[in-house]
């Protein structure tokens, strides 16, 4: 009896021994690759297939990497990640007919993806169209979605934004939108709002380059509108602010932004001259002429802050931003939802960049993914946010 009892404990512990733990299932990077298969660990070496396989098996706050150029499917995001396409060379999704990355994600959540092409395969406006993706990105919830170095071609929209809760801080950057219908569509619905920061892109060939309706802002700077049907269009209570530096080029319709960060005021005209004095005894002084209006104060200007990739060194991790007007940025680096560094910096105009020593408490910065938010203040009282990601080896 005894034995038989010894026999049904050993029996019970081998069982729960074999119950994987949500540690060991989820790891914090992940790998891709044309040849890998989702029954895979997702490691290095024993890649994952696809998107989807890969994002069930990598942690909160983690990163999917790609070994090869393949096609990785659609995915859908439900937490904090990096989806960075660039480790060996450029990742792609292929998606006739439905969503790219869907990112539906908690309102505390920061989703990057970078270096990444999805495509369609249909012109949105030809025989094609049902063949074209229905958006390359599509954004549900997060509290911010960064783009950079993305290619979204053959698309009904390329980005898409329908919130119905809170607000959603989307950047794009160094992104290309080429043969969409509409390039960005900001659509928030019920209570939510959207705030989108767009730099150094490129619109062409498409409907509408930037649609953007009531509940929306967008801010453009440094990027090209290029052969569109429509370069802008604001409806309801959106709004659309041309930076500076954007470049309209051939487009059937311009259409007009909301706002356009206006020059300083022009100086008001010198007074005339006053009449010279009676020839003879000596004559009165002439009358000083009236001073000339002052001229019209110039107009507040919006912030802009563009965060670029990092770069990480033994000693440092370097990250480039740009400022619209000179301020002070204050950055803060999380380690998951720990902040491990603070950084308060002056910028001036144009491309600067921020500088963080790998240094924790005195210590060397342990390995993992790290997450970047930026505040920006103009010396105006502007403000304008920006966040990205870097992982330390």
């Amino acid at each position: 009896m005894a034995r038989h009892a010894r026999l049904l404990a050993l029996a019970a512990l081998g069982a729960l021994a074999a119950i994987p733990t949500a540690a060991n299932a989820q790891a914090t990077r992940t790998w891709i690759s044309g040849g890998g298969d989702d029954t895979n660990a997702c490691s290095r070496t024993s890649t994952c297939k696809t998107l989807a396989g890969a994002i069930s098996k990598t942690a909160a706050w983690g990163i999917i990497n790609s070994l090869d150029p393949g096609g990785y499917g659609a995915v859908t995001v439900t937490k904090a990640i990096t989806i960075d396409l660039m480790s060996g060379s450029r990742g792609a999704i292929m998606v006739p007919a439905t969503h790219g990355v869907t990112v539906n994600a908690g309102a505390t959540d920061d989703v990057l993806l970078r270096s990444i092409t999805i495509q369609g395969a249909g012109d949105c406006r030809g025989a094609s169209s049902p063949n074209a993706a229905a958006s390359g990105v599509r954004i549900i919830k997060a509290r911010s979605v960064t783009l950079d170095d993305v290619v979204i071609t053959n698309a009904v929209a390329g980005v898409k934004v329908e919130n119905t809760e809170g607000n959603v801080d989307v950047t794009v950057t160094n992104s290309n939108f080429t043969n969409v219908c509409t390039g960005i569509q900001v659509a928030p619905t019920g209570t939510g709002t959207a705030n989108l920061l767009v730099g150094g892109s490129v619109f062409a060939h498409n409907v509408t380059a930037l649609s953007v309706g009531s509940g929306g802002t967008l801010s453009i700077a440094e990027s090209a509108l290029s052969s569109n049907d429509l370069a802008y269009s604001a409806t309801g209570t959106g709004r659309i602010t041309s930076a500076g530096g954007v470049r309209l080029l051939g487009n059937t319709a311009d259409g007009t932004p909301t706002t356009t960060i206006a020059a300083e005021g022009v100086a008001g005209p010198q007074g005339a001259v006053g009449a010279q004095g009676a020839a003879g005894a000596p004559g009165a002084a002439g009358a000083t002429g009236a001073p000339g209006p002052a001229g019209a104060p110039p107009r507040a200007p919006r912030a802009v802050l563009l965060v670029g990739t990092p770069t990480v060194a033994r000693t440092r991790v370097r990250i480039p931003v740009a400022l619209s007007a000179r301020g002070n940025v204050l950055v803060q680096v999380y380690r998951g939802k720990r902040q491990v560094a603070t950084i308060l910096q002056g910028i001036a105009l144009g491309p600067r960049a921020v500088t963080w020593n790998r240094r924790v408490n005195g210590r060397r910065a342990p390995r993992g993914v790290y997450a970047v938010r930026m505040t920006a203040v103009t010396q105006s009282g502007a403000t304008a946010r920006g966040v990205t990601r870097f992982v330390l080896r």
